[in-house]
């Protein structure tokens, strides 16, 4: 098995590298980030034959290989469980003028490097966290089961990230309560006036609607009206909903009515 290392200033041209020298179809193995560097480990399609479980004669040497998964598995389960930890010191460093989520969420990513997590944007490696969504997966892809890795993510990484999340709501509501209105208000009234909208751009600004709804900020828009805006304007659900093909200012103008109709229309009014 020929595993190389490959590194860049950021994922997409990481990627690029390691297509470049294994081909479309070589497999990723691990991706983190060090010291500002994205490293990749990857291999060749054609190598992975060799990652198959040989046929192990010696029953002794079977048992040691055992034994040394599972305390693989349990080092990498323990080093989960310190994202408690990890997360907990980006709390006490976020200053007491809170300033709004979106600069702050890159301490939490931070703190998931630490304990082996790895983080891409909305549609995947080497893209921006339109709307401020994340892909958070582990970068350890092989000896541990998918069962423990779900675990992982559904006990200890997922409630901490959540846990982050409310406190610094907590933190914004409290102590910047005229910039949290300011900011959810004015999406709220571009979503309600605007005549073009791009797609990113409604993304960002409906991530910031719905922190507003849920603070209770906003009375008169409802979670489910705001989700659904989140699916139903992406290109292609929006032109499947208009029944034809839409591109450029049509598509932009299509999708500000469509917001409108529905804000109009949400049980909140």
């Amino acid at each position: 098995m020929n595993v190389r290392k490959f590194s860049a200033s950021n994922s997409r041209e990481a990627c690029r590298l390691v297509r470049e020298a294994l081909g479309p179809d070589a497999v990723i193995l691990s991706n983190r980030t060090i010291n500002g560097m994205v490293e990749i480990l990857a291999l060749a399609s054609e190598d992975m034959s060799s990652l198959s479980e040989p046929v192990v004669e010696n029953p002794v040497v079977s048992q040691v290989a055992l034994a040394a998964l599972a305390a693989k598995r349990q080092a990498e389960s323990e080093q989960a469980a310190n994202l408690a930890d990890a997360l907990h010191t980006v709390r006490s460093a976020m200053p007491d003028n809170n300033q709004p989520v979106t600069k702050e969420i890159s301490k939490v990513l931070q703190g998931l490097a630490q304990v082996g997590l790895t983080f891409r944007g909305l549609y995947g490696e080497g893209t921006e966290a339109t709307g401020d969504f994340y892909q958070v997966s582990n970068q350890t892809t092989l000896g541990k089961s998918e069962e423990d890795i779900i675990s992982d993510f559904r006990h200890v990484v997922i409630p901490k990230i959540i846990d982050y999340e409310h406190h610094a709501r907590k933190t914004l509501l409290n102590d910047r309560t005229v910039a949290l209105d300011d900011k959810v208000c004015r999406a709220l009234g571009v979503l309600r006036t605007a005549r073009l909208m791009a797609s990113e751009e409604t993304l960002f600004l409906l991530s910031h609607l719905r922190m507003g709804v849920n603070l209770g900020r906003v009375k008169e828009v409802d979670i489910p009206t705001v989700n659904e805006l989140f699916l139903l304007t992406q290109p292609a659900h929006l032109q499947k909903l208009q029944g034809r093909k839409l591109e450029g200012d049509l598509r932009r103008s299509a999708r500000a009515d469509f917001i409108r109709q529905k804000l109009a229309q949400s049980p909140g009014n």
